[in-house]
């Protein structure tokens, strides 16, 4: 049996389990430890370092070095690369090693640094190497900016638990928007100008308000839900996501870290931590956009197309709705694209791409599968002849040049197949086959037309080995 590999979710949620294990530790070494061996496994590298410096000390010193590997990177403490990620609080990514000869390049073939910093505070960084030439998706770029936050965060959060005496001054300068309520009533007794600055609430909204204040209102019952189990079983900390609100009603993600404190002369609190979550979850839909979609032109890819007609298969066979698929082809478009080049070729994509969507409703659907192949979803239908009457719509605007530049345009035609349900077909792969078919049909016919598909002449086709 396969193992999956684990999806980006998986991996934020390794991150947060790490910050969830690092609460209570008072070593800041050994939290730095804990987040660069996350590191090393959402990012699957070979091995890391990780420098640092204590809330005592002056110059940064060595917290974490994979064992049995003899080379040791050069300090933040003196002028280089390391020092320059530090002042710049920026990750540096490198996919290849430029300098030939380097002292580290029998070992290292790509490696990533990565600030433990957030907002004003710079505690070190966490240097992730890879024996092989290492591309670094934009995904793991995300992660990598999310998991220096996330061990900086810990870090001021240990600092938080262990220095209970000074907790005030503590509080009114972490750059962590944060704030202390009482389990009991949920009223808040302390917030700093970091969470106002987040939500742009005012502070007289919030003194001995409620939490349930800054809490947006699509998600009050899953925070009442969650913060009644953490205070009847006294959970001494917890993380989780909520959504935050602001004057105008906008949600603000954000990821919640809860935790008891004991304040002098007073009952236990809630101690509640805010990181904003509004990058990484921008991060996230681009990701997600970029699985479902085509790089090119922006439409829904193959795999995103056929979710969409098995959804319209089973609503189709429960409702007794009609819709049709159409295998579209651009004629002679590899000539085109071998005596204009691929440039104009991608470009000349795009406006097809365009004038497609143009033609067809919101609730329809047309993809690119790749190459010149266009596939598009007619839903709902009550007569098949609408299908007729999209395809006339598209040729009429095919009827215009396409301008590929202020001195060239040239003129397109097409060939499309269709396939119909639910005589054609009553799963994905039938009906795109049989509409692939029918556009061979179009296309032996000397393309620039349109069949439905036919069993019977799809029978007398000659078999090709």
């Amino acid at each position: 049996m396969k193992i999956s590999k684990p999806s980006i979710l998986d991996k934020i949620a390794l991150i947060n389990l790490t910050t969830l294990e690092s609460l209570g530790i008072k070593d800041e070494a050994r939290i730095i430890k804990k987040f660069t061996n996350t590191g090393l496994r959402i990012l699957n590298a070979d091995f890391g370092f990780a420098w640092f410096k204590s809330n005592t000390g002056s110059k940064f010193k060595l917290a974490y070095k994979t064992k049995g590997l003899p080379y040791q990177p050069p300090s933040p403490n003196k002028e280089g690369l390391n020092y320059k990620v530090l002042r710049t609080k920026a990750p540096f990514f490198a996919a290849r090693l430029r300098r030939p000869g380097s002292p580290i390049q029998p070992y290292v073939k790509s490696y990533v640094i990565l600030p433990i910093s957030y907002r004003t505070h710079t505690y070190g960084n966490i240097i992730l190497c890879f024996k092989k030439n290492h591309n670094f998706t934009q995904e793991e770029k995300s992660l990598s900016a999310a998991l220096g936050n996330a061990t900086a965060q810990a870090i001021a959060l240990s600092r938080l638990h262990h220095n209970l005496r000074d907790i005030k001054h503590t509080l009114d300068n972490t750059p962590e928007p944060l704030l202390i309520f009482d389990p009991i009533s949920r009223r808040v007794s302390y917030l700093n100008k970091s969470l106002l600055d987040q939500t742009g609430l005012k502070k007289s909204q919030l003194t001995n308000a409620q939490i349930n204040k800054i809490i947006h209102s699509s998600f009050q019952k899953i925070f009442q839900k969650r913060l009644n189990r953490i205070v009847s079983q006294k959970i001494p900390s917890s993380i989780f996501e909520v959504t935050l609100t602001s004057p105008a009603n906008r949600k603000i993600p954000a990821e919640m870290s809860l935790q008891y404190v004991n304040l002098p002369g007073q009952s236990p609190h809630l101690l509640a931590i805010f990181r904003d979550l509004r990058e990484i979850k921008k991060g996230e839909k681009k990701i997600r956009h970029a699985a479902f979609h085509d790089s090119l032109t922006g439409l829904p890819n193959r795999p995103l197309f056929t979710k969409k007609l098995n959804a319209s298969i089973r609503s189709g066979q429960k409702e007794h709705k009609k819709f049709a698929v159409l295998f579209m082809d651009l004629d002679r478009f590899k000539l085109i694209n071998d005596a204009l080049g691929h440039l104009m070729g991608d470009q000349l994509l795009k406006q097809v791409a365009q004038r497609l969507k143009k033609n067809i409703k919101r609730s329809d659907t047309v993809s690119r599968f790749g190459g010149d192949e266009f596939v598009v979803l007619l839903t709902s239908l009550v007569s098949f002849k609408q299908v007729d009457q999209v395809i006339e719509r598209i040729q009429a605007t095919f009827q215009d040049p396409f301008k590929l530049s202020n001195k060239f345009e040239l003129y397109l035609t097409f060939s499309i197949g269709i396939s119909t349900f639910p005589k054609d077909g009553a799963t994905a792969n039938v009906l795109l086959n049989n509409a692939d078919d029918a556009l061979y049909q179009a296309k032996q016919e000397g393309g620039n037309n349109y069949k439905y598909y036919d069993s019977k002449t799809t029978a007398l086709q000659p078999v090709l080995w």
